[in-house]
């Protein structure tokens, strides 16, 4: 929840903080808790009106088991199912890429700005 807490305080305006600090909040058995608490979206303003204890709410808006999905940021927040494979990228295989990106774009990639040369010709020369 703490991620998720700084992407809000990040990405967000600034009258979400609170929100921010709240989701901070919740550890590992409070979210558990939290999961026995699960309002349909239709009774949550009534729910919040009397409750004194945070709950979830379930949106029926996405199309198969709201249970069952996987909302990323990745491939435009499109919802992939739990069984589906997700993109992971090594920290190992990330280096090698971007060892090879640097290279290829400092050695290799001719720059308009410079004039149709790379940047390590315009550093060297």
């Amino acid at each position: 929840m703490g991620r998720i807490a700084e992407g809000i305080r990040r990405h967000c305006d600034d009258r979400l903080g609170a929100f921010a600090d709240a989701l901070e909040s919740i550890g590992a058995d409070e979210l558990e808790a939290l999961r026995q608490r699960v309002i349909p979206a239709e009774h949550a303003p009534r729910v919040a009106q009397l409750a004194d204890e945070p709950f979830l709410v379930r949106y029926e808006g996405i199309e198969g088991d709201a249970e069952s999905i996987i909302l990323r940021q990745q491939s435009g927040g499109v919802p992939a199912t739990v069984d589906a494979s997700l993109p992971t990228v090594s920290k190992a295989s990330a280096q090698q890429w971007l060892a090879v990106f640097v290279e290829y774009y400092n050695r290799q990639r001719p720059h308009q700005a410079l004039n149709h040369r790379t940047p390590a010709e315009e550093v060297l020369n």
